[in-house]
């Protein structure tokens, strides 16, 4: 069963300034502190490229997670491709379970800003396990809503920062 959800949102800068932003782990842990609680881009310089691995301990839908994935294809700054795969536990770890999970970020310029948009997508396996898991997410834990709101969050604190850093250097200096 393959969840998928989108979230955008406008930002009212330029596509570098927004690439530069977001191509640092630490803001994408900032960008949802309540699920975000470790991410680690493994590349040289700590930057997305393209097949670059990384990690990202988090929840989704109230339930923990440890994804380790690379990024498919980086195109600076229009679009990242990821993919992973998260291992979920349950009953205090007792029961653990693996999906597949990846996502795609764009930045498309407009007259009014970027938007910034991050498809996101969780494939529960087509087994018996797969399926119970699955139905679990989407009837206990309301998964399609909760993965949009996972999301918006972080397109959201994306935006804030970002704007407000652009307000900070536009603002005149005093003499």
């Amino acid at each position: 069963m393959l969840v998928t959800r989108r979230a955008e949102i406008l930002i009212k800068s330029e596509p570098d300034q927004i690439w530069d932003f977001i191509n640092d782990p630490a803001q994408w842990m900032a960008s949802n502190p309540k699920e975000h609680f470790g991410t680690e881009f493994f590349t040289p310089d700590r930057k997305v490229r393209t097949g670059g691995c990384f990690y990202q301990r988090e929840s989704v839908a109230g339930v923990r997670a440890d994804m380790r994935g690379h990024f498919l294809h980086v195109d600076r700054p229009n679009n990242v491709s990821w993919t992973g795969v998260a291992e979920y536990r349950l009953l205090g770890g007792l029961v653990r379970f693996r999906v597949p999970q990846s996502g795609i970020v764009k930045l498309e310029p407009r007259e009014d800003g970027v938007m910034m948009s991050h498809d996101m997508f969780i494939d529960f396996p087509d087994t018996w396990l797969g399926k119970l898991v699955a139905r679990y997410f989407t009837k206990s834990r309301n998964v399609e809503k909760r993965l949009y709101e996972h999301g918006q969050t972080e397109l959201v604190y994306f935006k804030t920062q970002i704007e407000r850093l652009g307000k900070q250097r536009r603002a005149p200096t005093e003499i």
